[in-house]
């Protein structure tokens, strides 16, 4: 016992001196957040072991600094200039104008299991007007919790938690919604701490062991891969990341995932980075010929190409978890919108199309902004480097040849520890097999288009405008071919 306890209060330390540090140094609101929540576990837990010593002391000390937390997530949150993306609109009435809500995205961020309060803080909008709109059009609330005592929901956490000892809360979660049960997150939260105190003591500083990532230096190994978040649609986003400084080499997105497709966006990223020693993908065909391109180049039985599956990923799977947490998600309710409130059919070639004309390059430059905050963000984990620092400075160390003395490795070469969480590598299924919808226009006509509408203009509603009038302009476009053909 005074052993666990002792390797608990080494945990809980470290705990405090992270939100410490972030205090003082960080001022990302989504970090600070993280900080606030691993504070609020550790005061649930100290509640629940009064043995500990002094523990009246350390919790006042917990509290103050959860607080100052708090605080300066309040100022960063107040000064914030960045501008809102509303998706509601407005109805003329003769007076006031009238709010009208998007009956589909509010249903999903509601199954998502946010509050009517931040969906209606997410509007713009009051709860008083959420509400009426919701009785209006009959908006039901189906996010409703399983009616489990504390008792019984301890006793179903055991039983999963003796099913797979190591589940930590979304493994927990899961397993009871595979019960049909649902529960809230701080309900799932609380009963941890319950049932195993120092289980989740453990997991706030990942004190399971895990095996360390360890490369040989900067362009000893990419991990390449494609998001398909957005596969409806018909646009496939591919990356590759650095192993070692986390630089993102390549990040772009395609009306397809073909292997000739990856192979461009790779030897475009080895024209400006160089080409790596290694690389590591799943097993996808798209990335075939990318694994012959490095067995020619680097030779073979020395893992020129090194293939596995999402879980030996990690480098790239946690960048897809940021991006699908922020820039995919702008783009999928955009698209979501214009589906719910402007009919836009996905098997109609001229929607799809015009789509594809004004935003695939919305999307890339919106990936090429995300690559260079990317690459510019510090990383607290390594003395709060930059990637391209860190890149800088392994290139330097290792003279530019970080790999070459690197020729015996094994399958586990750049594999990282296995989380529980699959959410950052939750891609959807599919591909694009039909990509005829984009010779709809000829040369003559794209040129007419392009002169017409800029994809990357602002029109203040986030290319909806434009798209809509392009698909408008194309129509006629096309009426017009019609009518010159006709005898």
């Amino acid at each position: 016992m005074e052993s666990l306890l002792s390797h608990f209060e080494t945990s809980a330390q470290s705990t405090v001196n992270n939100a410490q540090r972030a205090l003082e140094e960080i001022a990302d609101i989504n970090t600070l957040e993280m900080h606030i929540e691993c504070l609020d576990q550790l005061v649930q837990i100290y509640r629940h072991l009064m043995i500990a010593p002094h523990v009246h002391l350390r919790l006042e000390t917990i509290e103050n600094l959860r607080s100052a937390l708090k605080q300066k997530v309040n100022r960063l949150n107040s000064s914030s200039t960045s501008s809102r993306n509303r998706l509601i609109q407005y109805e003329s009435t003769g007076g006031r104008r009238r709010v009208v809500i998007p009956v589909l995205i509010t249903r999903n961020l509601r199954e998502e299991g946010l509050s009517w309060s931040n969906i209606a803080n997410l509007f713009g909008i009051s709860d008083r007007t959420l509400r009426r709109r919701r009785n209006e059009l009959n908006i039901p609330d189906d996010f409703t919790y399983s009616n489990v005592t504390d008792a019984e929901l301890d006793n179903i956490v055991r039983q999963i938690k003796g099913e797979n000892p190591f589940a930590g809360q979304i493994l927990v979660m899961g397993g009871l919604r595979s019960r049909g049960l649902r529960v809230h997150r701080q309900r799932v939260r609380e009963s941890l701490h319950r049932v195993d105190p120092f289980g989740t003591a453990m997991r706030l500083q990942n004190l399971i062991p895990r095996r360390r990532y360890s490369v040989a230096g900067p362009n000893a190994l990419w991990h390449i891969d494609g998001n398909h978040k957005l596969i409806k649609w018909k646009f496939v986003i591919h990356g590759g990341i650095d192993g070692y400084s986390r630089c993102v080499v390549y990040l772009k997105c395609n009306p397809n995932n073909r292997a000739t497709t990856v192979l461009n966006c790779f030897r475009e990223a080895c024209a400006t980075w160089g080409v790596p020693s290694r690389t590591r993908s799943d097993h996808g065909m798209e990335n075939i010929q990318v694994a012959d391109f490095m067995i020619n180049y680097r030779g073979t039985d020395r893992g020129s190409h090194l293939c596995g599956t999402s879980v030996h990923n990690q480098r790239i799977e946690r960048l897809w978890g940021d991006l699908n947490r922020t820039l995919i998600k702008f783009f999928r309710l955009i698209f979501i919108h214009l589906e719910e409130e402007y009919n836009f059919d996905i098997d109609d070639v001229i929607q799809l199309y015009c789509l594809h004309y004004v935003y695939m390059e919305r999307i890339n430059r919106a990936l090429n902004m995300f690559t260079e905050n990317w690459n510019n963000h510090s990383i607290r984990t390594e003395h709060n480097r930059t990637p391209l620092q860190l890149r800088q400075i392994g290139m330097t160390a290792n003279h530019y040849l970080a790999y070459e003395e690197y020729n015996n490795i094994d399958d586990n070469y750049g594999v990282e520890e296995i989380h529980d969480n699959n959410e950052q590598g939750d891609n959807e299924d599919g591909n694009v097999t039909d990509e005829t919808f984009r010779n709809l226009l000829t040369r003559n006509e794209y040129d007419v288009l392009r002169n017409r509408f800029n994809p990357i203009d602002d029109d203040e509603n986030s290319g909806i405008n434009i798209f809509l009038e392009t698909v408008a302009f194309v129509r006629q476009l096309l009426q017009s071919r019609s009518i010159e053909h006709q005898p």
